[in-house]
């Protein structure tokens, strides 16, 4: 029979994210909004290569 492990702070640690659930809809608001900015240069980028 296996014993529950004595240290459960370090398992909830890696249970619990850094950041609160605000601080991740930021992240996730500005990622989309990077994603967003780069498809642009990347269109703008291509568009100009076919004008070539």
């Amino acid at each position: 029979m296996k014993y529950p492990p004595r240290n459960t702070t370090q398992n909830d640690a890696k249970k619990q994210s850094p950041f609160s659930d605000k601080m991740m809809g930021n992240i996730r608001i500005k990622l989309k909004q990077l994603a967003e900015i780069e498809f642009l240069l990347h269109l703008e980028k291509k568009s100009s290569d076919k004008k070539k």
